[in-house]
């Protein structure tokens, strides 16, 4: 009993001479509220700042229809054949060689601009134009280095789609339009695919008649490209051509390219 008292003679003797000396102790546990916190828990969740950022949807555009509506009617369907002979000397056709898409950049001359692989090779090409109509090519003239041909037909009432004026930055929006696997194509109505440009400048190697050719200055995309999009219209968002489809990574997902417009314009000029 004596050691307690003691002990707190001791302590009580202790803290009157801090007290004297202006020195403050804390009892433990004992929260001293003109201090900071430094509880490791507080009460009230901190409060998170999300900045200033908009949502990505808003920055895509409110409604393609506008570039679709400004390019379909120009857009076509391309069948090309080869022919034979039978017994009496008439042509019938042999073998379907390809089926495609194509764009009408001139209606005055009736000249349509494809990929040179829908109509390689081809005895006949038949056009089914957007109204429904069907007309037969009267020639075509196909490029050596690229994948691009040109296609003439004899018809009137026709819709041209007009050449992006201009340098085509990367990253922006673009619709690929024409007919995959020929859905659509015995309407005349084609099939629209968004996206956006991936990436300008590319280089890819394609097999063309039995050789594989090397295709320089190609768009790389996001819009869908499947087969019989082939030669169909890349646009902008004012319905411009920007480039030709030609191609799709098969290993790859929504990687598919095409011929820059400004390759379209050398070969046109070419001929």
């Amino acid at each position: 009993m004596g050691k307690l008292r003691y002990i707190i003679i001791s302590f009580l003797i202790a803290c009157l001479v801090s007290t004297s000396a202006g020195c403050y102790i804390s009892l433990p546990f004992e929260w001293d509220d003109d201090q900071d916190s430094t509880n490791e828990y507080p009460e009230q969740p901190p409060e998170y700042s999300f900045g200033d950022g908009v949502s990505l949807v808003e920055y895509m555009p409110g409604d393609f229809t506008p570039a679709i509506e400004a390019v379909s009617p120009s857009v076509v369907r391309i069948e090309s054949t080869t022919l034979t002979q039978n017994w009496w000397w008439q042509p019938i056709p042999e073998e379907t060689v390809g089926v495609g898409t194509g764009v009408i950049i001139d209606a005055k001359n009736g000249y349509i601009i494809t990929n040179r692989h829908v109509v390689e090779n081809a005895d006949q090409i038949k056009v089914r134009l957007y109204d429904d109509r069907e007309v037969s090519a009267v020639r075509y003239w196909q490029a050596n280095e690229t994948d691009l041909a040109l296609v003439e037909i004899d018809a009137s009432n026709l819709s041209e789609a007009l050449f992006f004026n201009g340098d085509l930055d990367p990253y922006g929006w673009v619709v690929a339009i024409g007919y995959p696997y020929d859905i659509g194509g015995s309407t005349g109505t084609p099939t629209v695919s968004e996206g956006i440009v991936s990436a300008l400048g590319r280089t890819i190697k394609v097999k063309l008649d039995r050789r594989d050719l090397t295709l320089t200055d190609v768009i790389q995309t996001t819009a869908a490209i499947n087969p019989g999009n082939s030669g169909g219209p890349l646009v902008n968002m004012a319905g411009e051509i920007v480039g030709i489809n030609t191609a799709v990574l098969k290993e790859g997902e929504n990687i598919g390219f095409a011929i820059s417009k400004d390759t379209v314009i050398d070969f046109l000029d070419s001929i």
